[in-house]
């Protein structure tokens, strides 16, 4: 995938980014990654170099408060080359009573869950049937009321609460792994980003429609 448009990249809400180019170190911040069986090939990313997930792969991230912000926008390109799991985690920062999570179900529908005293999810309820072998953009944001999903740059599906976003105790940010057991992903993930805000709808979609039209976009 091409890199986060300019005025993404250079957004003070934009948090952590993984270009995963050969390792899972964060471009804009300091949450670096520490991986378990990655591979990084061009034939594992959408732009450049991507990141490989075997089924017991895992990128591991320190845990930080400020990876789970209160209002939050998380994006990344995925192809999957497996769903065999109930639920496949794509990202995954959440003990059992906090936190956030992305998620492909094994039937292909998304299940995104926003932990916490008060809670705000959405499980296999959006329009959208993932297959295996075909890259996606997706997202999910919240901004203090909905909670969107999003997939190439169109809204999947929706649910509104309050969400309560109390610390994750210990646990690391995980991507292509979850601290539920069978939550594995198989596949590939490109190009994943956190920000500490709700992006627009109108930039979500533009980031897809960089990386779908093979635009180059270069980092400031």
């Amino acid at each position: 995938m091409p890199e986060l448009l300019n005025i993404l990249f250079s957004d003070a809400s934009l948090v952590s980014y993984w270009r995963m180019e050969g390792n899972s170190n964060d471009s804009k911040g300091s949450n670096n990654g520490t991986d378990t069986s990655i591979t990084y090939s061009v034939n594992n990313g959408v732009y450049g170099q991507g990141a490989g997930f075997g089924g017991s792969s895992k990128i591991s991230i320190a845990n930080v408060a400020a990876l789970n912000p209160a209002n939050i926008s998380f994006v990344a390109w995925i192809r999957a080359t497996s769903l065999g799991n109930t639920y496949n985690s794509i990202e995954s920062f959440e003990d059992t009573a906090d936190g956030h999570t992305l998620l492909i179900k094994s039937n292909g529908k998304l299940g995104v869950f926003l932990n916490g005293a008060s809670a705000v999810s959405y499980d296999g309820t959006g329009a959208n049937t993932l297959v295996t072998g075909v890259w996606y953009h997706l997202a999910f944001t919240y901004d203090g009321t909905t909670l969107r999903g999003y997939v190439n740059g169109v809204q999947d599906g929706s649910a509104t609460g309050t969400w309560s976003n109390a610390a994750v105790d210990t646990d690391p940010f995980l991507l292509g792994d979850s601290h539920y057991a069978s939550r594995t992903f198989t596949g590939e993930i490109d190009d994943a980003a956190i920000f500490n805000r709700a992006l627009s709808a109108g930039e979500i979609y533009d980031l897809f429609q960089a990386g779908d039209t093979g635009g180059i976009f270069i980092l400031q």
